[in-house]
């Protein structure tokens, strides 16, 4: 049967004429699946049998051979079998899965309906995930903050831009214009810079409202590559900054993103903001790191920015998802992750364009995590979850 993902179990209803609602979409992950309901914008959760039984609702199977095959799998009577049909068409009726009793909400309206005008850039241009946005500065404090993090996202300066991001100065700081009658302000360059990348953010998935921006970090080798996922504080940015210092090429530092068509990663390769409680170890990895400046952002965290030793923009498949989870008192420690859980791990942290999550978008997440070894790892020393990693899942040949 169907366990939602949501609150409220409905009633059941009779049996309907089949066929699946307009963006419903169901995704196995291992021996679960996932049904992902576009209107409702809702997950829910069917066992191996029930899942099956969708399956061939979507092929077209009338429940009498559905229920022959049920039978034949399981073993039950074949009443029991159609019994067990109708309850779940019942039930999937009740959640309007079903074609017939689909409401369609109107899709709320935002900048990712519409298409960008391509835009002439007149300042610096940075090739970010893919697509080119221009940036212009009122004064070079701002630029040098900016180019600290993205500097080495630099693009030819001749080149046409499909988005122009304006920052201006006033007399309590700087101010960013993205889309007219929009404007955010900021106290100083440091929460300037952090303003741009969100700024950034929002330029690049707003034409693309398929593609779904991830909480994770993304490194790749000729063998595969690796996202590192979950909320802050529990270590991705210095296990990214290490992965980088052995050769793996960063494609995204702390917001990856996931393209629909074909599944695949690109992501935000910006420098890695490395904390104080980082430095000591970083600095073996990266001899410059006491001449890099200090910013304070605007949650009050110091930070210096170290660019990636080499960046890419995509990767067509990734070979494992990781959960990290730094703790001075656990040594390393490396657990199975149930790829369902890994799907509403990462979509509770997850964003697009409009909030609106689309078929496409969750299909092409759903594949990755099923293409992918999942794990949690604890550790107390992170240079040992750099090497872990490196010796169990990305060898090369």
């Amino acid at each position: 049967m169907t366990r939602r993902l949501h609150p409220d179990n409905p009633a059941r209803t009779g049996p309907m004429e089949l066929w699946p609602g307009d963006g419903v979409v169901l995704c196995a992950l291992d021996d679960d699946y996932a049904l992902f309901s576009e209107p409702q914008q809702r997950v829910y959760q069917l066992s191996p049998i029930s899942g099956s039984i969708w399956l061939g609702v979507s092929a077209g199977e009338p429940p009498s051979r559905i229920a022959r095959f049920l039978a034949n799998e399981t073993g039950c009577r074949l009443d029991e079998a159609s019994d067990y049909i109708a309850s779940c068409l019942a039930e999937w009726e009740k959640l309007a899965l079903l074609k017939q009793e689909l409401i369609q909400p109107i899709r709320p309206k935002s900048r990712s309906d519409e298409s960008p005008e391509s835009i002439s850039a007149t300042r610096e241009i940075y090739r970010v995930a893919g697509a080119m946005i221009a940036i212009s500065f009122p004064d070079s404090n701002a630029k040098r903050a900016w180019n600290d993090l993205a500097g080495h996202l630099r693009h030819d300066h001749t080149g046409v831009a499909e988005t122009e991001i304006t920052v201006g100065a006033c007399e309590d700081g700087y101010w960013i214009a993205h889309q007219p009658g929009e404007r955010a302000s900021f106290c100083d360059p440091a929460a300037l810079a952090v303003g741009l990348k969100e700024a950034v953010l929002h330029a690049v998935l707003g034409p693309r409202p398929d593609w779904i921006a991830l909480h994770a970090a993304v490194l790749s080798s000729a063998s595969g590559a690796i996202a590192l996922a979950g909320s802050s504080g529990q270590g991705k940015t210095t296990l990214a900054a290490l992965l980088s210092a052995s050769g793996m090429s960063a494609i995204a530092d702390d917001v990856a993103l996931v393209t629909a068509q074909p599944p695949g990663l690109r992501g935000l390769a910006f420098a890695f903001a490395a904390k104080p409680g980082s430095w000591e170890l970083l600095r073996t990895r990266f001899p410059n790191l006491d001449r890099l400046p200090k910013y304070r952002r605007p949650d009050g965290r110091t930070v210096k920015y170290i660019p990636p030793v080499r960046s890419s923009e995509q990767a067509g498949a990734i070979t494992a998802i990781i959960f990290p989870r730094y703790s001075i008192v656990t040594p390393l420690r490396i657990t199975h992750v149930r790829k369902l859980n890994a799907l509403v791990s990462l979509l509770n942290e997850a964003m697009n364009a409009s909030q609106w999550l689309t078929a496409k978008g969750f299909v092409a997440l759903s594949t990755l995590i099923n293409d992918a070894v999942v794990i949690g790892m604890e550790y107390d020393d992170a240079n040992a979850g750099a090497e872990w990693i490196k010796m169990n899942l990305m060898q090369d040949g």
